[in-house]
């Protein structure tokens, strides 16, 4: 049975390969083991790291989760999750550019703040 219980969206900080975190942008769908429960309209942020040094790149996408598909051929305890990664973290606001040059932090996505309810420095507001 589907559960229809309506709840927040809530924010999973997920580690990503290098070779599916690169691919980001050309693929919208992540595969992954269900064991937080996916929701529609989660957010999703998503870190490059990689296994064989267990490091943290610094490299950070925000995606937010507008499908979820269970079954269909999947393992029982896997998702394919649809995402719109044009989105920002919660609380945030996208950098036109105008305020500083270039990424944050070594990030090379679209967005200058990496952390829920942050602000640019630069920028000093929200948009």
């Amino acid at each position: 049975m589907a559960d229809t219980a309506v709840r927040d969206p809530q924010v999973h900080e997920l580690k990503t390969d290098p070779e599916p975190f690169s691919a980001l942008g050309a693929k919208k769908v992540e595969i992954r083991r269900d064991d937080r429960r996916f929701a529609v309209d989660d957010y999703l942020r998503l870190r490059e790291h990689d296994r064989t040094t267990d490091a943290y790149s610094g490299r950070v996408l925000w995606a937010q989760v507008t499908h979820v598909q269970r079954g269909y051929g999947l393992p029982f305890d896997f998702v394919a999750l649809s995402l719109d990664l044009e989105v920002m973290a919660p609380g945030t606001h996208r950098c036109d550019g105008t305020c500083h040059e270039g990424p944050r932090d070594g990030d090379d996505c679209p967005l200058c703040c990496d952390e829920p309810q942050r602000m640019c420095s630069n920028c000093q507001s929200y948009s």
